[in-house]
């Protein structure tokens, strides 16, 4: 996006600059499509971190696993679903199929939460050994 942005002004200021053929106008009027576009790019960067990105990460701390393993699982979906629909060449879906899910943390170690079956504690034997001794 940021790169998109910055071409677009470039483009345009030197194509106003090859219309006027002045070259201090053409000199002023790039520095400030520079300057523009730079202020563009940071208030879009502001907007995404106050709308977007902060809200989320504000969000995801306070999840518990269960969710946190569910949204994992979703945003895996949601991939594959995009990829399936939005490309032409079936070589791009490489995201998709039965999705296994697990939660990895202090407390309790590697836990299946999905495992193209229900939770078995035959394949989570030290969830076992700690909590059904």
């Amino acid at each position: 996006m940021k790169k998109s942005v910055k071409s677009a002004f470039n483009t345009a200021s030197s194509q106003i600059s090859t219309i006027l053929e002045h070259n201090e106008l053409s000199r002023q009027i790039d520095d400030a499509m520079t300057k523009i576009s730079d202020e563009l790019i940071q208030n879009l960067e502001i907007y995404q971190w106050t709308k977007i990105t902060g809200p989320l990460l504000e969000i995801l701390a306070h999840m518990g696993k269960e969710d946190m393993s569910e949204l994992a699982e979703s945003l895996v979906n949601i991939t594959s679903l995009k990829r399936k629909f939005t490309s032409s060449n079936s070589s791009d879906e490489s995201v998709g199929g039965p999705v296994d899910v697990a939660v990895i943390s202090k407390g309790d170690g590697f836990i299946w939460i999905k495992r193209k079956h229900y939770f078995d504690l035959l394949h989570n034997q030290p969830f076992k050994d700690k909590y059904f001794k």
